[in-house]
């Protein structure tokens, strides 16, 4: 099979239900998938020596989406106010990470406050990582 591969950008990242467009401030943007399984049940020994397995596995899901914004100035299209102003409510998503791909993520994601400030003192712009839980499963499909 040969190599098929996309480059991240350029894309798309609106926030809220406002559909606030905040890809001019992205440097890093990914959604990620975490796996928890969990084991029940026990084996069981009978006076035979045969045994019984009754093991069973389940497994849940989890996503965020998470990347990198450069800190903007303060106001009505701040991703950093956005944030703050919303932090710990349910806000609508919709990623694109390559128009290109011709595919989009869309689903309810919880935000954490951005972070304010930097570590180099006029030397470069300042940024905030971040990571934020997506409630349920997002959901995949091709751009409008």
């Amino acid at each position: 099979m040969p190599i098929n591969s996309r480059k991240l950008g350029p894309g798309t990242l609106h926030l809220g239900a406002g559909a606030m467009a905040v890809e001019s401030q992205l440097s890093a943007c990914r959604l990620n998938s975490a796996e928890s399984v969990t084991t029940t049940g026990e084996r069981l020994k009978a006076l035979s020596g045969e045994t019984k397995d009754t093991t069973s596995e389940t497994a849940d899901y989890a996503f965020t989406l998470d990347g990198s914004f450069w800190q903007d100035d303060p106001g009505a299209s701040s991703v950093v106010d956005w944030s703050w102003d919303n932090m710990g409510t349910e806000q609508e998503f919709v990623f694109v990470p390559s128009t290109a791909g011709g595919r989009q993520v869309s689903g309810i994601l919880i935000p954490v406050p951005l972070s304010i400030g930097g570590d180099d003192i006029e030397e470069t712009d300042m940024a905030s990582d971040f990571t934020w839980r997506i409630k349920g499963e997002p959901v995949r499909d091709t751009l409008p």
